[in-house]
Parts: structure tokens; C-alpha cells; sequence
């Protein structure tokens, strides 16, 4: 009848396992940092995940109406607008004067987002955007692993407890895998 929507969703049931999957390995992730007493709770985590969401279908909507170089271009100097307003926040400024000492680091890092930049969105314009998030949910387990390598020598992870990293970054992969499965399956 008019003025009823019919909002019928029909997924298969790989889909829902993977959901499933993608909770508890985001709850995992939750309990064990309140365990190491991090300050992050779910909600920190919640957000990431729709911001990173968000991020990538803008990213999307941005390379199929631009120019690759034109969408590389403003990533850039937005990403530079809105990191330097922290120049605006009193405390920042006075950290940014005692940390000027390790531009190694920050130069290093900006050279891995430029590249990370130009990775990203060249798969945009030639995949769906739901391919692209599906492998790029591969990324935190190659993070636990430099982790892992790199942390003796750097001493950057308080928690090293990485089995149970693994496993619960493990089951968000593969249930972001089976989530997108029938899109994966269409593109084949």
C-alpha cells in the first residue's frame, strides 16, 4: 500500500556468522584493553570502526568523481588543515616544542601516509569499495606483527600479550570476510 516502505534485507547466512565474528572479536579487543587498564573503551573502538567506514566509502565517492591526482591532492591538504589545527590547543604546542627532537619520526611517518595514500586509492577507482575493505581488514594483523618484530627495539606496545591480539583481530578479519563474501563471490 502507499506510504509503506518494505525494508526487507535478505543476506546469506555466511554474512550473519561473520557479524557475529566481527562482535566478539571487537568485544575481545574491548575487555583486554580494560584488563591492561588502557583509557579506550568500546565506544573508542565503535567509533573507529565508523570513522574508518565512513572514510573509505567518501574516499570512494571522491575517486569516482575526481582525478586520481585531484583526490591524492586534497586528501593532502585536508589532512594537513585539520592536523594543524592542533597548533590552536595550548598543550599540544608545548609538547609539539619537546618532541621537535624526534622528526625522524614524524618524517618517516609522513612518507608511509604519502604512500599509503597513493595504495589506497588507486584500488578505489578500480574495485568496489566493499572489496577494498575487506582485504584492507588484513591491515591490523600485519600492524600486530611489526608489533611484535619492532617492539624490543622500540618499546612502543605495553601489552604483550599478542596471542590474544591475534585471536580476537583474527576473528574480526574473517568475520569481515564472511561478511562481504557475496560481494567478493560477484566479483569473481
Amino acid at each position: 500500500s502507499p506510504g509503506q516502505m518494505n525494508c526487507s534485507i535478505s543476506l546469506p547466512i555466511s554474512s550473519y556468522f561473520g557479524l557475529g565474528l566481527l562482535v566478539v572479536g571487537v568485544l575481545v579487543l574491548s575487555l583486554r584493553l580494560k584488563e591492561i587498564k588502557l583509557k579506550a573503551s568500546l565506544w573508542m573502538i565503535i567509533s573507529a570502526i565508523f570513522i574508518t567506514a565512513t572514510y573509505e566509502f567518501l574516499a570512494k565517492v571522491a575517486s569516482t568523481n575526481l582525478s586520481f591526482l585531484n583526490v591524492i591532492s586534497l586528501n593532502f591538504i585536508f589532512l594537513g588543515l585539520t592536523t594543524s589545527l592542533v597548533i590552536l590547543h595550548k598543550k599540544s604546542r608545548i609538547r609539539l616544542k619537546q618532541e621537535i627532537v624526534n622528526y625522524k619520526w614524524a618524517i618517516l611517518n609522513e612518507g608511509a601516509t604519502i604512500i599509503a595514500s597513493f595504495v589506497a586509492f588507486l584500488p578505489l577507482i578500480l574495485l568496489p569499495v566493499t572489496f577494498v575493505a575487506a582485504v584492507a581488514s588484513i591491515q591490523p594483523l600485519i600492524v600486530l606483527f611489526f608489533e611484535k618484530n619492532f617492539n624490543k627495539s622500540l618499546k612502543i606496545v605495553r601489552d604483550k600479550n599478542y596471542l590474544r591480539k591475534l585471536i580476537a583481530l583474527a576473528l574480526i578479519v574473517i568475520g569481515v570476510i564472511l561478511l562481504y563474501i557475496p560481494e567478493l563471490l560477484n566479483l569473481l
